[in-house]
């Protein structure tokens, strides 16, 4: 509208008026007309090469995006000239309005305010269009496939085959819900348009396993055997098999292992929680426990377990434990707490210095030890620098090795395996299934086993009665307070556009069915969250699988599953879902900002 509806004015002025002298009108049509000379020359050569990005010629490429930072602001001041020559203009008040008023209104003022707000959304867009396309024009080409990969997909679009992700979480779903009821499988299968109705789906699988054990067992066991069937490991050498088939092979490679005592000394204080620019300990935490508990921020069962550990300071002597932790250096890990406490912490994360040069340097300041992969012998490494650069590895690439590292590590000793690597996309998927078969052959293989999880809020879980009745009267409560409706921060930054969205759409209840689970009922709560998890619920969805399989299986003599507010910004891709917990003012002042110390109790 911004540019058809002056280029008409334009036509009227010129052949009726005769308001050809008007300057601006000139301006605006030859601005315009430049724009889009270049932009259909674009498109045409995109059309013959069949790539916009890298075969298009570069001059055209330059000026398709780069000639809108001149023609943009001179059309647009060029459409303005005509507005208020319009606004003022006797002939054109008798041919449209026959008042003058009612020109000078639509004409001087309210477009022109229009053109205030609506001209930078423009400009911006084009200025993120062109950022993305010089990306994407001289990005390096991706490195060759390695490790855990999704198959390839031979019916990607255009023709091409392509490793995509959809098709597996389809055909891994299906299969799963496929074990107990083949009709809905079916459905999954058929779906059109998958990638914005797989929540659906996910409720059914949900469903399903509601009705009995014996489904949810089998269901879980259909849909991990899927997933180490269709995804892919990728050796160095370029040859591929199947994840299944890599995992049940030997390697011939190994690691070192690297292992740092820390020097601090033991804190014998028990658990401590900072909260509120305070650290809570003793007495006082177990008072806040209990405000905790019945202003409903946790479940009854939680505040038991923080104060049975206040009760009992031994629980929190750790230093005949031992904890696995893929990925250690996670924003959400327990890292922290666990050295603090004494314990043996094995590190699994990423091969990079920096990575490493934090995670021995907390290790060396607590009262714990850091064992951790090498490539070399640590005796051969003369300085802490060597050390860094040459500890940790790839949980997609390594995977078997790092299963072979582990199972010869600390023979005897029972671990707790906590899976906490966390990536955006699709490659948490990926991460999530190379961490799965670890702890899979572990929990199967080491006596002794257990695991550990991060639970999810952007996933669908089952409450009891009594915790969706509290919900109830909560949403009832806090949806009539403007302030709960809206994401402050979020508002202030967006003030034209967002604020009314955020008013309106911010404070909802989630989605809520209720189930018969083993003959009790239970209520489905918790939405997924599309913007935050469109490729990653699946990986979390496996991981909820083979929690229970293994529970089901008795595979693992206890199963330590470890919550708290997932704050981490490295989490929320929208920032709105940070702020909106964060800032909120209706219940800040009952909701605990900790780290994961209160988590070890739960």
């Amino acid at each position: 509208m911004l540019m058809v509806s002056p280029l008409l004015f334009a036509v009227v002025a010129s052949s009726i008026f005769h308001r050809v002298a008007q300057w601006g009108a000139g301006v605006m049509i030859i601005s315009w007309s430049l724009v889009e000379i270049f932009r259909y020359l674009f498109y045409a050569f995109a059309l013959v090469s069949g790539d916009s990005t890298k075969k298009t010629p570069f001059p055209l490429f330059w000026l398709r995006y780069s000639l809108f930072a001149v023609l943009y602001p001179t059309g647009i001041t060029g459409e303005l000239t005509c507005f208020f020559s319009a606004a003022y203009d006797p002939e054109f008040h008798a041919f449209l309005f026959n008042s003058s008023n009612i020109a000078i209104w639509i004409y001087a003022r309210i477009l022109p305010l229009v053109y205030f707000f609506g001209s930078p959304f423009m400009i911006l867009n084009m200025v993120g269009n062109r950022k993305s396309a010089f990306k994407k024009r001289f990005a390096k080409p991706p490195p060759p496939p390695r490790g855990i990969v999704f198959p390839m997909d031979t019916n990607a679009k255009g023709g091409k085959s392509a490793r995509s992700s959809t098709p597996v979480n389809k055909e891994i779903l299906a299969s799963a819900v496929g074990a107990v009821n083949p009709t809905k499988a079916e459905k999954i299968r058929s779906a059109k348009g998958y990638r914005f109705t797989y929540v659906k789906h996910l409720t059914g699988l949900v469903e399903e396993q509601c009705k009995s054990p014996e489904a949810c067992l089998k269901i879980a066991q259909a849909g991990l055997d899927k997933a180490y069937d269709i995804f892919e490991f990728v050796a160095p050498d370029g040859s591929s098999v199947t994840l299944q088939e890599a995992m049940a092979t030997k390697t011939t490679e190994e690691f070192f292992t690297g292992f740092v005592k820390g020097e601090g000394s033991k804190d014998s204080a028990g658990i401590e929680v900072p909260y509120n620019g305070n650290v809570l300990k003793g007495e006082a935490l177990k008072n806040q426990v209990k405000k905790w508990v019945d202003y409903g921020t946790i479940e009854p069962s939680a505040g038991e377990a923080i104060i049975g550990c206040v009760d009992n300071p031994k629980w929190c002597d750790l230093s005949d434990k031992y904890f696995v932790l893929l990925g250690a250096g996670s924003a959400m890990g327990p890292l922290l707490v666990l050295l603090a406490l004494g314990a043996n912490v094995i590190a699994v994360d990423l091969d990079r210095p920096n990575i490493w040069k934090r995670l021995i340097e907390l290790a060396k300041k607590s009262s714990g030890t850091i064992t951790f992969p090498l490539k070399q012998k640590q005796s051969a490494l003369k300085s802490d620098d060597e050390l860094y650069s040459n500890a940790g590895c790839n949980l997609f690439t390594h995977t078997p090795m790092i299963r072979d590292w582990l199972m010869g590590l600390y023979p005897g000793k029972s671990f707790t395996v906590g899976s906490y690597a966390y990536l955006n996309g699709a490659l948490h998927v990926q991460v999530s299934i190379a961490m799965d078969a670890i702890v899979r052959d572990l929990s199967e293989k080491r006596p002794g086993t257990s695991l550990a999880y991060l639970c999810t809020p952007t996933d669908l879980h089952l409450v009891p009665t009594e915790a969706w009745d509290a919900s109830v009267a909560n949403y009832n409560e806090y949806s009539k307070r403007i302030l709960c409706k809206c994401d402050i921060k979020v508002a202030r930054k967006n003030l034209f556009f967002c604020f009314p969205m955020k008013l309106l759409t911010f404070f909802k209840p989630s989605y809520l069915r209720l189930f018969n689970r083993y003959g009790h009922q239970h209520f489905e709560l918790g939405k997924v969250i599309e913007e935050e998890c469109k490729k990653s619920c699946i990986g979390r969805r496996w991981r909820v699988l083979y929690d229970q399989w293994s529970k089901c299986c008795a595979r693992s003599k206890l199963h330590f599953s470890e919550t708290y507010p997932a704050l981490a910004r490295s989490d929320c891709k929208k920032q709105g879902l940070y702020c909106l917990v964060k800032h909120c003012p209706c219940h800040l002042d009952q909701i605990c900002y900790t780290k994961p110390y209160v988590c070890l109790g739960i």
